[in-house]
């Protein structure tokens, strides 16, 4: 081997080694400020938590997290949080939804599935994911019913996910909201696998490659947060200017729900679905949120989709639960657009005991 060629092997595991080394330095450092501040506030615990945790990919609905044991975040090796000892096949309620279900920025016990094991007093498991739509709500339905769940009652809970993610730009209206980062680094991987220099130096770097490739992800998840953060608010969303679009999402919505309660009503389980509130729906006080009441564009893209989804189901004659207005006046229960704290929660379990009675 000449001695450019190796000058060039050098250089590129150089590359490829350096900056994973440089983002642990950061990452430590990031870790051990939050270290000091979990000791003394538990939303910060709950936070640090959230960060440590990482993602498996599955076919049909996409992502679960990884196995993980806390002090206030708790998840199953088959990727689904836990508030009691419930299991899903002891269930008999089982709560499909996004992260507003699954519980970001609370405990285990604060999550909405847990305040409905404890107000309704019957066995209830949580099987909430974030970013989830409706569509991977069904698609993991299936799963779990194939697998030996027998829920009474299927309670979906869902409205925000299909909007705010089916509505970015880069959405056809139908993929999750990440479709298009997997899809740029699995051809991005796949370009590296086929390439003359890859194939000399593969001996070499084959431990790396698992390493490298989550690497990708984080890199492209940066990338696009920059790229994101230098763009007008109104580049991320068009469904408050493409009607094409909004009667694409609507139909789609509709169309799950339709299939979910086939599912349910041929294995004898009642179907709850829900179509939850959020900052931009109903009257909800958010004084304590400016930047939620100052994001116009968001905003619009749930004026152009929530009257329609309503419209179609009831055209449909299709029964649902709206929630929508189950928030009107109440102070200080959003940390976000659409996640509540504990108290936020209860209210939302309370409104659904009420529905399952």
């Amino acid at each position: 081997m000449n001695k450019n060629i190796k000058l060039s092997l050098v250089l590129i595991l150089t590359l490829i080694l350096l900056p994973p080394a440089i983002l642990d330095v950061k990452r430590l450092s990031q870790r051990v400020i939050m270290y000091v501040k979990m000791q003394t506030d538990k939303n910060s615990s709950i936070e640090y938590e959230q960060n440590q945790l990482t993602t498996r990919y599955y076919d049909f609905f996409g992502w679960r997290r990884k196995e993980f044991h806390g002090s206030n975040i708790n998840i199953n090796d088959d990727g689904f949080r836990t508030h009691s000892n419930t299991n899903i096949n002891d269930a008999e309620i089982l709560v499909f939804g996004g992260s507003t279900i699954w519980g970001t920025g609370v405990s285990d016990q604060s999550t909405v599935p847990a305040h409905i094991e404890k107000i309704i007093g019957r066995p209830t498991f949580n099987m909430g994911e974030t970013a989830f739509t409706a569509q991977q709500n069904l698609n993991l339905l299936i799963k779990a019913i194939s697998n030996g769940a027998k829920p009474k009652i299927v309670i979906f809970y869902d409205g925000v996910n299909d909007v705010g993610h089916k509505c970015r730009v880069e959405s056809d209206g139908f993929a999750t909201f990440q479709e298009h980062q997997f899809r740029r680094i699995i051809e991005e991987k796949t370009s590296l696998n086929t390439s003359y220099i890859f194939k000399i130096i593969q001996p070499s770097i084959e431990a790396f490659l698992k390493g490298i490739t989550t690497l990708l992800y984080s890199l492209e998840l940066r990338r696009q947060d920059a790229s994101d953060a230098a763009l007008p608010r109104s580049s991320f969303f068009n469904c408050n200017s493409d009607d094409r679009k909004v009667n694409k999402v609507v139909t789609n919505f509709v169309s799950v729900w339709a299939a979910a309660k086939q599912v349910c009503d041929a294995n004898g389980i009642k179907f709850i679905p829900i179509l939850q509130p959020l900052a931009y729906v109903g009257k909800p006080n958010i004084d304590n949120r400016p930047e939620v009441k100052s994001d116009v564009i968001l905003k619009s893209q749930y004026d152009a989709i929530y009257p329609k989804i309503r419209k179609s189901l009831h055209e449909h004659k299709f029964d649902f639960f709206d929630l929508s207005n189950a928030l009107d006046g109440v102070k200080n229960i959003y940390i976000d657009f659409c996640h509540l704290n504990d108290r936020g929660n209860k209210i939302i379990a309370d409104s659904i005991k009420n529905i399952v009675n």
